[in-house]
């Protein structure tokens, strides 16, 4: 057995991305990986030159945030290889979704602190969490739990409660497998096509009308440090079934962000969160915060890069901090206060790819007179892209900032309206990205 030096610390992670390296001592920090087959198989040599150990795991390489967890059996073996090598780990790492739980499952395997099994369930189940945050005082919407309704409850509870309906897994995220339904006869008739084998992970959700928020925090000792609150231009669903502009920008208004901030503090209590960065999304209806979901990691889309340019808050490094229970370097009780004044109002847009399958870039055509973008990421002629395996396919990812709201949201109808990317297939297609957004 080959174990860390002196000074050095294993760290095993759950998953992985090149991005983490960026974050890391590798001076300090021995890394070892645990990673789907495919995914392993796919990575550059220069990184696997970096990981003192990379341990392919037979996993389906499809888009699905559960594999992880339904194959924990699988992930263990593959820990316990490890460790006869490297020596136990002394901290585990799940940055994303579809790693948090099987992280936890391998600190409590290893007898290691950080984030544990009930709290990771506590924010990938969204039944579970509607029914802690809802002890707690939060508002959530009105749901029945698909696991064991009989077909008569399931009719009943549908026909008792007139409007529109969301159905939905209750442990994916970014939209997946999610559908909304106009009435209780669409309702059973997309209930009826889910797989028996498949209902009990599936619940129906009431449908609620008004905008949808985010807000992103690193939580320390069972406390929020930094905290920022957004607003969807478009939904998550939006994009992901419709292929519209998925947009956030930051709300600036004082008491909208002092009152998502008491929800919060609320959730994080009541769902047992004590280190971590989360990214909590909730409705505001006729004047009340209701609860969506949570996750126990950072948010996804240009979540990250947007704090980041901003705010100067690194929701990565805070994550991976958070996980190996490193301090955060997030000063205590730190405002959502821009770096510069003159970006008081923020945002983040992903233009959307609205063709299938895969393309080739042959040009791409930037926004014209668009004063407020900060930064953009944008492919480049060459580049092959693809909408698989993307909850939320794009074509660029532009941050913003200006004086205020109206001026972000030009800029941001500005970039719709003007930025363009041509793309060869058979036959060869040019993609207009102005949409409508809210």
């Amino acid at each position: 057995m080959t174990g860390p030096g002196e000074g050095t610390r294993h760290v095993m992670h759950v998953g992985f991305f090149p991005e983490i390296l960026d974050h890391v001592d590798v001076s300090r920090d021995l890394l070892s990986v645990l990673l789907h087959q495919r995914a392993a198989d796919e990575t550059a040599p220069g990184i696997s030159l970096r990981l003192a150990r990379l341990q392919p795991v037979d996993v389906p390489h499809r888009l699905n945030n559960n594999d992880y967890d339904d194959f924990y059996p699988e992930f263990q073996a593959g820990a316990e290889k490890i460790a006869e090598q490297l020596g136990a780990p002394q901290a585990v790492v799940g940055l994303y979704e579809h790693t948090v739980v099987p992280a936890a499952r391998l600190r409590e395997r290893f007898n290691l602190p950080g984030t544990s099994v009930d709290t990771a369930l506590n924010c990938r189940d969204k039944v579970r969490m509607k029914h802690l945050v809802a002890q707690a005082g939060v508002a959530v919407p009105q749901w029945l739990d698909l696991a064991g309704a009989t077909g008569e409850r399931i009719r009943s509870w549908l026909n008792s409660r007139p409007g529109r309906w969301v159905i939905k897994p209750k442990s994916e995220g970014g939209a997946v497998g999610v559908q909304i339904v106009d009435n209780p006869t669409a309702g059973l008739a997309a209930i009826s096509r889910i797989p028996a084998a498949e209902l009990n992970r599936y619940e129906v959700e009431e449908f609620v009308e008004g905008e949808i928020f985010h807000l992103d925090a690193v939580v320390r000792d069972a406390t929020i440090s930094f905290h920022s609150l957004s607003r969807y231009l478009n939904s998550c669903h939006d994009s992901s079934v419709h292929r519209l502009p998925l947009a956030s920008i930051t709300v600036t208004d004082g008491e909208l962000v002092a009152g998502a901030r008491e929800v919060a503090d609320r959730c994080v209590s009541a769902l047992g969160i004590a280190d971590a960065v989360i990214h909590l999304e909730l409705f505001r209806s006729a004047g009340e915060w209701i609860f969506l979901e949570i996750a126990c990691r950072h948010g996804g889309a240009a979540v990250v890069p947007h704090l980041q340019e901003i705010f100067g808050v690194d929701l990565l490094d805070e994550s991976y901090r958070a996980n190996v229970l490193d301090p955060s370097l997030v000063p205590p009780a730190r405002e959502q206060t821009p770096l510069r004044p003159e970006h008081a109002c923020s945002a983040w847009l992903l233009a959307p790819m609205k063709a299938s399958g895969q393309f080739t870039v042959t040009a791409v055509h930037p926004p014209e007179d668009v004063p407020g973008i900060v930064s953009a990421r944008l492919p480049e002629a060459g580049d092959v892209v693809t909408d698989e395996f993307r909850p939320f396919p794009h074509l660029g990812v532009f941050i913003l900032a200006g004086a205020d709201e109206e001026t972000v949201r030009r800029d941001i109808h500005q970039v719709l309206a003007t930025y363009r990317v041509d793309l060869q297939s058979v036959p060869a297609t040019s993609v207009p990205l102005a949409e409508e957004i809210g």
